[in-house]
C-alpha cells in the first residue's frame, strides 16, 4: 500500500509556519478529521480539520486568514486555501477547536468592480438632462429629442433629426451615455445623414465626445465629424476617459423653411478605460475572455497568479458591468462563451483552459475491493439535434429568434445523434438567453448549449479508498484526484468506459476515502444562466 499520510502547514501573516501532523509531540497539534474538496469552477474548494485544544486558550499559531497547505508525505500538494472560521465547542470531556478553510478562488469575490468592456446597447443612449435642455432653451435654440433604439430609417441606432423652421440660435439634438461608476475611453461609430427639403447649406454639425457631468460642463473633449459627408465611421478616443459620452447634431443658421435634416448613428460601441486589446474580424470589435479574466484578476485579485490562463480569441462584442459585480461572477459570464475549466490550484495559480475528453488521468475498476460505483446510465433526456435560441438584441432592443433551419451551427446533423440516426427532428424548448446580447454572441451561446446538451452524460459518482491508478498504471494516493481531471471506468481488458469529466471531489482523511462526482448536473452554461437570472430577479429586472 502506498503512503497516504497528510500534514497541514499553516503560515501566518508574518510568514511564520506551523506544521500539524499525526506524529506531533504535542497532542494539541495533531489534526483530526482532515477533509477537503474541489470543484471544477473553483479549484480547491472548502476544507478543514479539528484540534483537541481548550476553547479558552489563545491560539497564536492559528488566525483567521492564515495560509493553509495540506501536503502529502511525498511532498505533493493535496489542498491549498486559507483559514475562514475557527469554531469552538465542548462536550462533557473534550474541548475542540474547529478549523474551516476556503480555497483561493474565494479571493475573486473580495472586491466588487464596475467596468464597460464593450457596450453595444443603443438604448443606453438617452435624452440629455433637464438642466442641459434648459440651457439650450435659454440660449434660444430649438431643442429636439433623439430617437433611441430605432433611427429614422428603421435601423438600429440613435436617430437625430431637426425640423424647420428654427431660429438663428440654431437647432440641437443631443443624446447622452452614462457609464455610472465606470468611464468612457473610446467610442466607435458609424453614421449617415440625409435631408428633406433644402436646409441651410454648410451649417450643420455632428459631434461626439465625453464629459465630466451631465450638463456639458468642464473637461469636455469632442470631435467634429461632419463637414458635408453623408456617411462615415471611425473611433473617437479622448485624451482623458470620463463618465459621460455624448452625441450631438446641430444647425446654427436660421432656417425659416420646413426643411429637415437628420443624422443617424449606427453600430455605436462604447469602451471603458480598461485598455484591453480589441479582437474580431471587423468593427465594432469585442474583447477576449482570457484578457478579461487576467485584467480582473490582476486588478482586483492581486494574490492570484494568472500564468495558468490560456489565450482565447472569440470576440465578446457586448460585455458590461455597470453595477457592482464580483470578478468571480464575471469569470463565469465570459466563460459561458467557451465552457472551459476554471480553477485556482497550487501556488494560488488561476487556470483557465480547454477540456479534452479524448484521454483520461485516472482509472477505476469495479472489481477492486472498496470501490463503489453509481451511474445513472445514458438516456435521451435533454438530447436534441437542433436548438432554437431566443434573445434580446442589445443593438435593437427587440426579442429575436435564431432557428436551426437558418443556422447550421444550431443543428447536430451527425448520425451519432440518436434522433438524427432515426430520422427525427427534436429541438426541445428554446434556449432563452436571460440578458441582452448581440446576434453573434447569442449564436455562440446557442451553439455551446447544443454541444453541452448532446454530450454523453451519465451522472453518477465513484467512491475510492486509499489509492487509485493514474494514466501510466501506477497507484497514487486517492487524494490526488481533483475536479477537472478525467476518469475512466475499466472492468477488464475487453471492456472500457469513455473518459468522464470530474466535476467535484470530496476527500475524508479518516477513511482515506474520496467521493468523485462525474457528469453531474453542475453544468457550465446552465449554471451560469441560472446565476444571471437570479441576479436579474433580485434587482427587479426580470420576472
Amino acid at each position: 500500500m502506498i503512503a497516504t499520510d497528510l500534514v497541514v502547514v499553516v503560515t501566518d501573516a508574518d510568514g511564520n509556519t506551523k506544521t500539524l501532523d499525526s506524529d506531533a509531540p504535542d497532542p494539541a497539534d495533531r489534526p483530526r478529521g482532515i477533509q477537503f474538496g474541489t470543484q471544477i469552477q473553483s479549484g480547491f474548494y472548502t476544507g478543514g480539520w479539528s484540534l483537541r485544544r481548550a476553547i479558552d486558550r489563545d491560539n497564536v499559531d492559528l488566525s483567521l486568514g492564515d495560509d493553509v497547505k495540506i501536503i502529502g508525505t511525498n511532498g505533493d500538494t493535496a489542498y491549498e486555501g486559507f483559514v475562514q472560521a475557527l469554531p469552538r465547542s465542548m462536550d462533557e470531556t473534550t474541548h475542540t477547536l474547529g478549523v474551516t478553510t476556503a480555497g483561493w478562488m474565494a479571493h475573486a469575490s473580495d472586491r466588487p468592480f464596475t467596468e464597460i468592456f464593450v457596450d453595444r446597447d443603443v438604448s443606453a443612449w438617452t435624452d440629455i438632462s433637464a438642466t442641459r435642455q434648459a440651457t439650450n432653451t435659454a440660449a434660444g435654440r430649438k431643442v429636439f429629442s433623439p430617437a433611441t433604439v430605432k433611427d429614422r430609417s428603421g435601423s438600429a441606432g440613435v436617430g437625430m433629426q431637426v425640423d424647420g423652421p428654427w431660429p438663428a440660435a440654431g437647432a440641437f439634438v443631443e443624446a447622452m451615455y452614462d457609464a455610472a461608476a465606470a468611464t468612457v475611453a473610446r467610442i466607435y461609430y458609424e453614421y449617415t445623414s440625409s435631408a428633406i427639403g433644402t436646409p441651410p447649406a454648410a451649417s450643420w454639425t455632428g459631434l461626439l465626445g465625453v464629459m465630466d457631468n451631465d450638463v456639458l460642463g468642464g473637461g469636455l473633449f469632442s470631435s467634429n465629424l461632419l463637414s458635408g459627408a453623408a456617411t462615415g465611421s471611425g473611433t473617437f478616443t479622448p485624451a482623458t476617459a470620463k463618465r459621460y459620452g455624448y452625441l450631438q447634431f446641430n444647425n446654427n443658421a436660421v432656417n425659416a423653411a420646413t426643411a429637415s435634416y437628420s443624422m443617424n448613428w449606427k453600430s455605436i460601441a462604447v469602451y471603458g478605460n480598461h485598455g484591453l486589446p480589441l479582437v474580431g474580424d471587423g468593427a465594432p470589435y469585442g474583447v477576449a475572455a482570457s484578457d478579461v479574466i487576467k485584467y480582473l484578476a490582476g486588478r482586483y485579485c492581486p494574490l492570484l497568479n494568472t500564468s495558468g490562463v490560456q489565450t482565447t480569441t472569440y470576440p465578446i462584442r457586448h460585455l458590461v458591468f455597470k453595477d457592482d459585480t464580483s470578478p468571480y461572477d464575471a469569470f463565469l459570464k465570459v466563460n459561458s462563451y467557451h465552457l472551459w475549466k476554471l480553477g485556482v490550484w497550487e501556488d494560488r495559480t488561476l487556470y483557465y483552459d480547454q477540456i479534452d475528453l479524448s484521454d483520461w488521468d485516472w482509472e477505476i475498476r469495479h472489481d477492486e475491493v472498496g470501490n463503489q460505483i453509481g451511474l445513472q446510465g445514458d438516456d435521451l433526456a435533454g438530447l436534441r439535434n437542433g436548438i432554437v435560441v431566443q434573445y434580446t438584441d442589445v443593438t435593437k432592443g427587440t426579442v429575436e429568434r435564431l432557428i436551426p433551419a437558418n443556422e447550421s451551427t444550431l443543428r447536430d446533423d451527425s448520425l451519432d445523434n440518436p434522433y438524427t440516426a432515426h430520422g427525427r427532428t427534436v429541438y426541445g424548448s428554446p434556449f432563452v438567453v436571460p440578458f441582452p446580447t448581440t446576434t453573434a454572441n447569442a449564436l455562440e451561446l446557442g451553439r455551446l448549449q447544443l454541444l453541452e446538451d448532446n454530450q454523453a452524460k451519465a451522472p453518477g459518482s465513484f467512491t475510492v479508498a486509499h489509492q487509485i491508478k493514474d494514466r501510466a498504471g501506477n497507484y497514487q494516493p486517492v487524494w490526488k484526484v481533483r475536479a477537472g481531471d478525467r476518469i475512466r471506468l475499466t472492468s477488464s481488458a475487453n471492456l472500457s468506459d469513455r473518459p468522464r469529466l470530474i466535476q467535484e471531489t470530496s476527500y475524508s482523511h479518516d477513511g482515506r476515502s474520496m467521493t468523485i462526482a462525474v457528469d453531474s448536473t453542475l453544468r457550465y452554461l446552465e449554471g451560469f444562466v441560472d446565476r444571471v437570472q437570479t441576479s436579474l430577479q433580485a434587482n427587479g429586472l426580470a420576472a
